[in-house]
């Protein structure tokens, strides 16, 4: 996933990501504008587009997700809910 943020926080933000299959193949690329967030936000809102994203698709039921941040905070709090 990317993260893209102007200076300051909160500022406007976006984010994007990558799901691949084993082989490393892209299976589905995204992006989403979210308007003014702070950074933790809109990593966030990037691990939970993934999910979404990845459940929907029909392969989920057959595969695991990977899901890789620069974001300590975000993976502790995914991790440990």
């Amino acid at each position: 996933m990317w993260m893209a943020l102007k200076k300051g926080n909160p500022s406007p933000a976006g984010f994007g990501g990558v799901l691949r299959d084993h082989m490393g193949c892209v299976l589905v690329r995204f992006s989403k504008s979210v308007g003014v967030a702070k950074a933790n936000l809109t990593e966030l809102l990037a691990v939970r587009e993934s999910f979404v994203i990845f459940t929907a698709m029909t392969w989920a039921n057959d595969h695991f997700l990977v899901v890789e941040s620069d974001s300590k905070s975000v993976v502790c709090w995914v991790s440990n809910p």
